[in-house]
């Protein structure tokens, strides 16, 4: 029985150093979940509670909300999109406003967004690949080898 409990107490230190140690070393930008195209409201909001939770866990990392659009929407409609995400978790899920970044993503093939739990000390998240016009033509950024 006292040999038991010397082994049980034995691994409790253990525990708790492997505990803080994988917390400790957390320390870049994860993508906590993305979603594709215009969501119903009551979908949104249970994307964005989850968010919140996360954000709640984990009171010193910030929250990045990263929305693209089509080439057919209005330039505006990604921080649009990122601003309504954002409001929802300053005014309903009482998250700091200082702890939420928005970013529009830019263009790509279709409304996109990204939630990002960005821990203190890592670097924040970089948009992806994303689409340009240049003079009236689709551009990509790749230039043709000749």
């Amino acid at each position: 029985m006292i040999r038991k409990l010397k082994i049980l107490l034995g691994t409790i230190p253990l525990a708790l150093t492997i505990g803080v140690t994988v917390y400790a070393q957390d320390s870049t930008s994860r993508k906590f979940d993305e979603f594709i195209g215009e969501l119903d409201e009551e979908d949104l909001m249970a994307r964005l509670d989850s968010f919140a939770n996360e954000l709640k866990n984990r009171p010193d990392a910030q929250g990045y909300i990263i929305v693209y659009r089509t080439r057919h929407d209005a330039a505006a409609i990604s921080q649009r999109h990122a601003h309504r995400a954002k409001d929802y978790l300053v005014r309903v899920r009482h998250i700091a406003g200082n702890r939420i970044v928005t970013v529009d993503g830019g263009m790509t093939g279709c409304l996109t967004y990204e939630l990002w739990i960005v821990p203190p000390g890592a670097s924040p998240p970089e948009r992806r690949f994303t689409y340009k016009y240049s003079l009236g033509r689709l551009n990509t950024g790749h230039r043709r080898r000749t």
